[in-house]
Order: structure tokens, then sequence, then C-alpha cells
């Protein structure tokens, strides 16, 4: 039987003579970038999931930006005398714990700061960018995404299927305790409802002060490009 594959004669030969020599590890990744500074204006990279506590690996090959790094990263620009900082935002967001504290300290620096998004900026990495005086965004970028997420899989009835039946103890009074170990029951379900909540008011507070004019429609969670990110306020300029 003939086969086709997508491919010429050539394109074969050179990868079956290829060697091991010539692969880069950013053939298979997208490196982060270091920080910089040129001309006053320091420049973060700030990609991927955003977290803390992985390894830094993660952070190297740009799957994960770490908000402790960007921390000293910033540090580091503001001991070279960086005038002013631009991040460059390419994350579908990340963990709350961190962001908060990492967005409070970025709205506090004394020097100008910008955000500049060309793909994504969502939930975590707008509360980020949100945190600068000013968001320039490319047309087909999308930013917003402003709430918070809790999900977990009940694997219950899987288990249950194949003989297994979860059972879980907890000290007396520690109703709480069983969460996510079993499925939740409705003191469980408004215990991570409070939290949700809590963390999402925090959230919306933050962007509304940093961007009085904001639409309330953004927080509805939706995400949005071009003109219209504009018009609901958050983005200032389209690059």
């Amino acid at each position: 039987m003939q086969r086709f594959y997508a491919c010429d004669a050539s394109q074969l030969n050179a990868a079956m003579n290829a060697s091991l020599d010539d692969v880069e590890i950013d053939d298979f990744y997208n490196l982060r970038p270091s920080p910089s500074i040129e001309n006053g204006i320091g420049t973060i990279s700030i990609q991927g999931m955003l977290t803390n506590g992985v390894p830094a690996i993660y952070e190297k090959v740009g799957i994960v930006t770490s908000y402790d790094s960007i921390k000293d990263e910033i540090d580091d620009l503001m001991e070279q005398g960086a005038q002013a900082i631009n991040f460059v935002i390419n994350s579908g967001g990340g963990s709350v714990n961190g962001a908060i504290e990492l967005s409070r300290y970025i709205s506090a620096l004394s020097v100008p700061t910008a955000a500049t998004v060309t793909s994504c900026a969502c939930s975590a990495a707008y509360m980020l960018a949100s945190a600068t005086n000013r968001i320039v965004i490319s047309e087909t970028a999308q930013i917003g995404n402003i709430g918070t997420i809790m999900t977990w899989y009940d694997y219950s009835q899987y288990m249950r299927n194949i003989g297994i039946e979860p059972k879980a103890i907890t000290n007396e009074g520690a109703t709480l305790k069983s969460t996510f170990h079993l499925e939740p029951n409705a003191e469980q379900l408004a215990f991570l409802q409070e939290s949700a909540n809590q963390f999402g008011d925090a959230f919306k507070a933050f962007v509304s002060e940093r961007r009085p004019d904001i639409d309330e429609e953004v927080f509805r969670a939706g995400w949005y490009s071009g003109q219209r990110a504009i018009d609901l306020g958050l983005a200032d300029e389209i690059i």
C-alpha cells in the first residue's frame, strides 16, 4: 500500500541526517526572555501560568512565570536605575496566591509602568496589567476575565463502579476538613463559595481602584479584544 506524508524527500532526508548538536532547547520551548534595560526603560516578560513554588525549569522554558521572580526582576531593574518598566504579558492567568500582593507592589512603584499585551492577559495576568499606569494591546489580544474560579473533578461514581466507596472521618466539629475528599455537602459548598467571593471581590476592588472608568460589564468575567476592550475601560491604546 502506498503511503503519503506531508513532507518532501529533502525534508525527510534532513530530518534523518540531523545531528543532536543542531538541536537547541528553544526548538521545543518558548523560552522566557531575561529582563533587560535599554535607554532607561526596563522590560520584564510575563508568560505562561502564574504561580509560585514550582521547579525552576518550568520557568526557564516559559511554561510558568512565578510571582516571586517578577518581584525580584523588578527590584533588579530598579537597582540598575530603570526610569520606567514595561511588562510584556502573554498569560491566561494563574493562582490567586501571590497575584494580589504582586499587583499592589507594582502599583506602588515610584517609576512609570506599562503593560504591553499582544496575545493574552486574562484573570491573574490582567490583575498584574491593571496595576500598571497604562495598558496597550494589539488588535487581537484578549484581556479581562476578571474573577476567580475553583474547580475539581468528582470521581466518586467511577470509584463506585469499580467497587471502591470513598470514606473519610474527621475530628469532631471539623466539618469542613473533608472538603474535596468526599462530594461537598451544602455547608462545604457554601464555604467554597465564600472563599471564591472573597478573592473575586478583592480582584474587582483592585481593578476598580486602578481603572476607575471601567465598565461594570467586565465583572461578568468575559474577555475582550480591540476597540471593545478600549470602550470597556480594560485598556488604553491599540498598538
